[in-house]
Formats: structure tokens, sequence, C-alpha cells
């Protein structure tokens, strides 16, 4: 304040105002994400429309598969996944994010990996007589640093090592519209089938990062600072 209590900005004022009124714009115009963008759910297929029913690892297939559409661009943060297990089951299970060959199946195991994860036995619960109370896992994926934009399809994959038995909870009822569920036996790793209407129920999250504002964002500032000043100055000496 003046001394005639009038408010006067003083050139880092101008500057500070002026970077305020411009980043809302470009949030706003989607050009800049807001402080504090984070994970988020991008996929959420977690149905309760076949609460008991599974997918069995280790005696019916070696391996299963989820083929899931991303909605929204950024980086893959997780997938979330329930599972139980034999009561006699010894072994671990493991967990893979897959690309898709061209005819839309999870890529061969024998193949590389995106991300790739051991979940262990006894971070997971026993299976019992429905009704199931079952063992929810999260899979960390944001050290991956997979990358992904909004109509990518991407799989995730649950391996059993060995005859060791596991359950993943699957909808019989309703079909995920992105994607479908796929299965190996064969030794080749080759997964087959596709099916519709069978879908492991899971989650996957995205992390949205902020966008760098333009490399000329703090010239524009600059000139119209100093804009600011002189048309002050002119004004003081008038």
């Amino acid at each position: 304040m003046d001394s005639a209590g009038v408010k006067t900005w003083q050139s880092g004022d101008i500057v500070m105002k002026l970077k305020e009124f411009f980043t809302a714009v470009l949030v706003v115009a989607g050009l800049a994400a807001p402080a504090g963008a984070a994970t988020f759910i991008d996929q959420n297929f977690m149905t309760t429309d076949s609460p008991d029913s599974n997918t069995t690892i280790g005696a019916t297939y070696a391996s299963v598969g989820q083929v899931f559409t991303v909605g929204q661009s950024g980086k893959l943060a997780g997938v979330e996944f329930n599972v139980l297990k034999n009561e006699d089951t010894i072994g671990d299970l493991t967990f893979g994010i897959r690309p898709l060959t061209p005819g839309g199946a999870p890529e061969a195991l024998a193949t590389s990996a995106l991300a790739s994860t051991t979940i262990n036995n006894g971070d997971i619960g026993v299976y019992a007589l429905p009704p199931q109370s079952w063992t929810s896992i999260y899979v960390d994926l944001s050290s991956a640093n997979i990358m992904v934009s909004a109509g990518d399809m991407l799989s995730f994959i649950l391996s059993s090592v060995g005859a060791q038995r596991f359950y993943v909870q699957t909808d019989y009822n309703s079909a995920y519209a992105g994607g479908a569920r796929w299965t190996q036996t064969a030794a080749n790793g080759i997964f087959t089938g596709g099916a519709t209407g069978a879908d492991l129920a899971f989650k996957t999250y995205v992390d949205i990062s902020p966008v760098p504002l333009p490399a000329a964002f703090p010239l524009m500032l600059g000139g119209l600072a100093l804009f600011g000043v002189a048309a002050r100055r002119r004004k003081q000496t008038a």
C-alpha cells in the first residue's frame, strides 16, 4: 500500500500475478496438469456379478492373461486383482505386463515382459468353501516406467511355477468391453482363447504427471512484466 492506501505492485508482484493467471488458463485449456495430479483408477472391472467364480492356474492352465485397454494417457502405475491358493500350494505366483501380438493375444512367455515380479505365497489366502474372502493383490508398477496412451492395449499375466494351484477371481456373468481373458497351457508359452464373458476381476491405475509449461512461457511473462513496469513509470512521471 502507498501512503494514500492504494495498493501498488512491484515488478516481482506483476510477474507472480501473470504467472498465476496464465497457468490457470493453461490448466483450463488442458495444456498443463494442475499441481498435485497423481495416480487414479483407469480401468475398473472389479465386479461382484460372479463373487465366487474363478480361473484355476496350475491345474487347468499354466498361465492366464487379461487384455485391457488404457483409458487415460500417463504412466501405468499398478494393477489390482483378487487371488487365493490351494491349501497345499507352496510355490509363488508370477506376474507380468506384456504387449500384444498382431492377433490381439498376449505375447508368448518366451518374449521379454515389460515388467515382472513375484507374488509371495505367504501373501495369498487359502481357498475355502464359498462365499470367498479374496486376497486383494496390488502390483506397484511405478518404477517400471511404462508410458501409455489412451487406447493402448496391454495384458497382465499370472503364472504358476510347477503344479502349484491358484484361483483368480473371474466374472462369467458380464464381459469387460476393453479386452478378454487368454489362457496358456502349451509348453511354448503361446496364449490361446481370447474368451469373452469370462474376464478376470481387476483394476488398473495410471499416474497422470503434471505437463511442463511451454518453453516460451517465461519469456512471455518477462516481456509482459517489463511492459507493466514501463507503463507504471510513465504514469508516475506524468
